[in-house]
């Protein structure tokens, strides 16, 4: 259930990351990250703690689980913002070894990626998954969704949901059957009730930017309510986190999508068929246009003020200028 004492547990958290060694353990961290980068040999690197790795690693999650139970308890995201960069900071660095490829940095990375993009800083989640992760790169298929549906990639994701959906040993008389039998581990067997949720949820999801029907948004963020309950009550701390951020990625989709700011605009007088055709095109885009983020927002209320002068319009690398232009 919620936490009770949302503010002292916040309190809590941010006393933490005052502490004079967690300080010391990122400031290594990001040292170390940065000669690495450098390409400085091992044998040239400064004595750093021989426990680093580890005590970042609990670091960043400690605060990730402390920043999803605030916000479940109803904090605003604003509040718990710092705790979700400094994750996702710690998270960055260590997923940014070049010397390691493993599964374990694999998901320190997309854990970054979102914690950056619950914190409000998309364009800096956006670079990161595309630095860090080649579009190319195979990937666990829950993994595999969950960046398809960040990097808006519709087609990959539908393809992960259908490949899903095919397979029989995946659905619940199939889990129940193979659980009884003694073939399938009780956490294995959470693992297919999750991803099955969280592809029902996407395919919801996916045919919404098609016609902008909310209901298909309310119908994918129910499922993925049960999904995280099951999560939490489970102690499945790794699919909380994924789920959580997925839902944020919808509900926060379906507040910023082309649908949503446009439809003011259709007055009935023939605009709305003219709308729709618009958005329609920017789903077949590549990368598609589907939604505003709040830099590009910001942009436009102020490109469109009808008191506005000439302008220049001056953006952040990779904050949607592009998108904004079009």
């Amino acid at each position: 259930m919620p936490i009770t004492n949302p503010e002292q547990r916040l309190e809590g958290a941010l006393a933490f990351l005052r502490q004079s060694a967690v300080r010391n353990f990122q400031a290594q961290a990001h040292a170390r990250s940065i000669l690495r980068h450098l390409s400085v040999p091992p044998e040239d690197l400064p004595a750093f703690s021989a426990d680093i790795d580890q005590g970042v690693h609990y670091a960043a999650y400690y605060l990730l689980w402390t920043s999803l139970e605030l916000l479940e308890a109803g904090m605003a995201t604003d509040s718990v913002m710092p705790l979700l960069e400094a994750a996702a900071e710690r998270l960055e660095f260590l997923a940014g070894d070049p010397r390691y490829d493993s599964d374990v940095q694999l998901e320190q990375l997309v854990s970054a990626s979102f914690a950056y993009y619950l914190s409000g800083h998309f364009a800096r989640s956006y670079v990161l998954l595309r630095e860090g992760i080649p579009e190319e790169r195979p990937l666990p298929p829950a993994l595999g969704l969950l960046t398809a549906v960040l990097r808006k990639q519709l087609r990959e994701a539908r393809d992960i949901t259908v490949a899903l959906f095919k397979r029989r040993d995946w659905r619940d008389a199939g889990v129940s059957r193979d659980l009884a039998a003694g073939t399938l581990g009780k956490d294995d067997a959470f693992d297919c009730i999750l991803f099955a949720l969280a592809s029902q949820a996407v395919s919801y999801f996916l045919e919404f930017p098609k016609n902008g029907n909310a209901t298909l948004l309310q119908s994918a963020i129910a499922i993925l309510d049960d999904a995280i309950l099951i999560a939490r009550e489970g102690r499945f701390v790794d699919w909380w986190w994924w789920l959580f951020c997925l839902r944020f990625l919808i509900r926060d989709f379906g507040e910023a999508s082309l649908w949503t700011k446009l439809r003011p605009s259709m007055d009935g007088n023939g605009t709305e068929r003219a709308i729709g055709e618009f958005i329609k095109a920017g789903l077949r885009r590549s990368p598609p246009l589907l939604e505003l983020w709040p830099s590009q927002s910001h942009a436009l209320e102020k490109v469109f003020s009808p008191d506005r002068d000439d302008f220049c319009l001056k953006m952040p690398t990779s904050s949607g200028k592009r998108g904004s232009l079009s």
